[in-house]
């Protein structure tokens, strides 16, 4: 159940798809009759079997995640701090398989709905957000929170991109009586939202300070884009972290000290390995897609994870 399919025989596959789809019936069109599956697929389907699973169903296939996961540990080794991105494994069986495999207790969510549900099953994890959230999604958070386990006001980062967004959640703090940890938001060159000028993020920087509900946690900069531009990549992602350490050297200018022991967040699964070599900001990386690497994550930095073999039971 553990033999990876590289990329060239994934590509084999996704072209003869395409071949049969285009194919006439008595041609190209192989006839269907559900049966002749390979040995791997075919012991997927005697499993699913045997574990009564007669409904949709996705499989992944364990053995492979693991040495997925043992890959990424042993590319980022020691030098940064692991957070798994959620996005791509949204489920809290998987989250632990990870999180354990990994030796991480950071996680990246995306939604209020399943930080709740990380807060009661998942009580050792320290929550950063992938992105800004309507205070209205916050003050639901704190609703269903019971507060029990899951420390908030210590392992939940509330990802803030503008100094008005950080004065709604300023005044729900004060409203609901909770301490709230911030970490900003950067655009380091994606332009989809962050922080943009040093100004705003020293008004940021003086609001937290002055609010003893807020406490500054620290620094969030994605740039999927560098993998993804035209041209020379580690140029681009030079660029990227020279506005990053511009916005560091902001903060500490501003707050009179070393922000190096707060969550300084930054790259992906397309872009951690860029930083793998070279002195950068972050001090902790992001990913998660490559752990079960869809299709379109074929690329060059991530040839040494194994796709997952999957079968969707329909």
């Amino acid at each position: 159940m553990s033999r990876p399919v590289d990329k060239s025989r994934r590509n084999l596959l996704l072209g003869g798809l395409a071949l049969g789809a285009l194919g006439t019936a008595g041609v190209l069109k192989p006839k269907n009759i559900g049966e002749n599956h390979k040995p791997y697929f075919q012991q997927m389907s005697d499993a699913l079997d045997r574990a009564g699973l007669a409904q949709p169903s996705m499989v992944i296939d364990k053995a492979i995640l693991q040495k997925n996961i043992a890959v990424l540990k042993n590319n980022i080794g020691n030098r940064y701090n692991y957070r798994v991105v959620a996005k791509s494994l949204p489920s809290l069986p998987l989250l632990e398989t990870v999180m354990a495999g990994a030796d991480t207790n950071r996680l990246m969510l995306f939604h209020q709905p399943f930080i709740n549900q990380v807060a009661r099953k998942l009580p050792q994890a320290d929550v950063l957000l992938g992105k800004p959230m309507p205070v209205a999604a916050a003050a639901n958070f704190y609703q269903a929170y019971d507060g029990r386990g899951f420390d908030a006001s210590r392992q939940l980062q509330w990802l803030i991109d503008s100094p008005a967004r950080l004065r709604q959640y300023q005044q729900l703090a004060q409203q609901l009586g909770v301490s709230m940890l911030i970490n900003i938001e950067l655009d380091v060159g994606l332009h989809r939202g962050g922080v943009t000028e040093d100004s705003d993020l020293a008004e940021m920087l003086k609001i937290i300070e002055a609010d003893p509900a807020l406490t500054f946690s620290g620094l969030m900069g994605y740039e999927p884009h560098v993998a993804k531009v035209p041209g020379n990549k580690l140029a681009q992602r030079d660029k990227a972290m020279a506005v990053y350490a511009g916005r560091v050297a902001v903060a500490q200018q501003v707050l009179g000290r070393s922000i190096d022991d707060l969550t300084l967040n930054g790259a992906g699964s397309p872009t951690y390995q860029y930083y793998l070599d070279g002195d950068f900001p972050p001090n902790e990386l992001s990913a998660g897609s490559c752990l079960v690497k869809p299709t379109d994550f074929d690329i060059p930095t991530l040839a040494d994870i194994s796709p997952l073999p999957t079968s969707p039971r329909r």
